[in-house]
């Protein structure tokens, strides 16, 4: 699924700003590493329980983490959810 991420970050470019091309990688990019720091095997589909384990983790000093930070993350993977269902 990762190896999607160049072509949905080109799909985007044509759309959006280069500021939200480039928010959008680095939130694809953390949750990436989320799941493979999950370590719960190979990759296949994230599940419902991966999303919502990523969106409700806590910030790095423990406190947490904004709405809209979170509003933003779920925005960035629906967008690839939804290049992921058109697109492959």
């Amino acid at each position: 699924m990762r190896d999607h991420l160049p072509d949905f970050l080109r799909h985007l470019a044509d759309r959006r700003s280069p500021r939200t091309v480039k928010t959008y990688g680095a939130i694809l990019a953390s949750f990436f590493a989320f799941l493979d720091a999950a370590d719960d095997g190979p990759e296949t589909h994230p599940r419902r329980a991966d999303i919502e384990a990523f969106l409700g983790r806590q910030r790095v000093g423990g406190g947490r983490r904004a709405a809209s930070t979170r509003n933003q993350e779920l925005a960035a993977l629906r967008a690839f959810a939804k290049f992921a269902e058109l697109e492959l």
